[in-house]
């Protein structure tokens, strides 16, 4: 596969980097940015867009908007969430979730 690109946030007084394989949900929270791994979730100075434009579009899917998920990390979607591998549900828009489910179902038969 082809090499990703760390994802370098400001967290506190720190920064740090993330493989964007490692992020599950991406979350809008004011002008800051809630990024959400299997391991912990963080609170980044970073704004919302800013992040969202620096994760791949095949990989990343935008399902409200407030919320980014990265596809290899979704279980299942339902008619109002997105079900992550850990069980936490993420909202899903209903404008977005035409969008959501071809991302989805591509991502998994084109593989990544």
């Amino acid at each position: 596969g082809r090499q990703e690109k760390p994802l370098l946030l400001t967290v506190g007084d720190q920064v740090v980097k993330l493989a964007p394989s490692e992020i599950l949900a991406v979350e809008a929270v004011g002008r800051h940015t809630r990024v959400t791994t299997r391991a912990e979730v963080l609170e980044a100075r970073e704004a919302f867009g800013a992040v969202a434009e620096a994760l791949a579009p095949d990989r990343f899917v935008r399902c409200h908007r407030s919320y980014l998920v990265g596809l290899f990390g979704v279980r299942k979607l339902t008619r109002t969430d997105v079900i992550l591998d850990d069980g936490r549900a993420i909202p899903l828009s209903r404008r977005m979730a035409e969008a959501v489910r071809r991302a989805f179902v591509r991502y998994y038969r084109e593989g990544d």
